[in-house]
């Protein structure tokens, strides 16, 4: 089970006190959209602790030097935005999707 959730509730719940209660319902991982990766340190380690990954994202403007803190954080999966802007149907990955897919590979 993956919970998506803003870091505002963990924030005002304690993060150790939040996710000791994800571990117990069962979680096995966390996204939080709005929690940039610099201010990710007290959720990246309860979550070390706790034995549940966190879902980080990146985006095809994220760039080379913050890609490389994401992927040294990241555990489980990566989570990759096709998109800026307005969600909606698409037919195609974006270029600079697949340039980000390809980096993130190596």
């Amino acid at each position: 089970m993956i919970v998506t959730t803003y870091y505002n509730i963990p924030y005002v719940t304690g993060v150790g006190a939040f996710m000791r209660e994800l571990k117990e319902a069962g979680a096995q991982a966390i996204i939080v959209p709005n929690l940039p990766i610099e201010e990710a340190r007290d959720l990246l380690t309860e979550s070390k602790r706790r034995g549940i990954h966190v879902i980080l994202q990146a985006t095809p403007t994220t760039t080379a030097d913050r890609l490389r803190h994401i992927l040294d954080a990241a555990s489980g999966f990566l989570y990759v935005i096709n998109i800026e802007g307005v969600t909606g149907v698409r037919d195609t990955l974006r270029a600079s999707t697949v340039h980000l897919i390809k980096q993130i590979r190596r």
